[in-house]
């Protein structure tokens, strides 16, 4: 490995931050919504945005920003690499058709037709 190749340790640390991180998320968002008012989706999305922004102000007083900009850059283009390969599909995409007849569905059970 040189220094312009990822190791896998550092590619596991990214991995288990951002699934850790979507699932707080999750559950932010989710009591968010249930807050009294049912806020709006860009009602969240706002007060998410300051929350998480107001959050991390403090890594700009303990890293370099070079790093800063750098670990931004990386999780930004970690996330959009993530929204382009991961599709969600019908959980049904890939279950077997359902018989058409009688005779199909007793040969699924082993019966005689």
């Amino acid at each position: 490995m040189n220094d312009s190749t990822a190791g896998p340790q550092a590619l596991d640390i990214l991995t288990a931050a951002l699934v850790s991180w979507t699932a707080a998320s999750t559950q932010i968002v989710d009591h968010m919504a249930s807050s009294p008012g049912s806020p709006s989706h860009s009602e969240i999305t706002a007060i998410l945005t300051q929350l998480v922004r107001d959050t991390l102000e403090p890594l700009s007083d303990r890293y370099a920003a070079t790093d800063v900009e750098l670990g931004a850059q990386l999780t930004a283009d970690a996330i959009d690499t993530l929204m382009q390969e991961i599709l969600l599909v019908p959980h049904d995409a890939y279950a077997e058709p359902a018989p058409r007849n009688r005779a199909e569905r007793r040969a699924r059970r082993g019966r005689r037709p």
